[in-house]
């Protein structure tokens, strides 16, 4: 998967190339600096985002929203949990 932001002289590239396979029963994470692109792989795995090239699968099928129901996320934001 490939996605970027911006245009012009302000183009980030958040995810070059970027594959991953989750075996079953694995638990999967993504770790790293701030701005890394750990939040858009989430969102494009998850099919909220768009990448600019290649897909997201899930066991070998394109991720839509029968997939979808089928996949935890857990975001970093506390928007919608109680602030402690």
């Amino acid at each position: 998967m490939t996605k970027t932001y911006g245009s012009g002289d302000s183009v980030v590239r958040a995810l070059t190339d970027m594959t991953f396979t989750v075996a079953p029963g694995e638990i999967y994470g993504f770790v790293g600096s701030n701005g890394a692109g750990k939040s858009t792989a989430m969102r494009i795995t998850l099919g909220v985002l768009a990448p600019d090239s290649g897909e997201a699968r899930v066991d070998g099928v394109r991720i839509n929203d029968d997939i979808r129901r089928t996949i935890g996320y857990m975001p970093e934001e506390r928007g919608l949990y109680d602030k402690e």
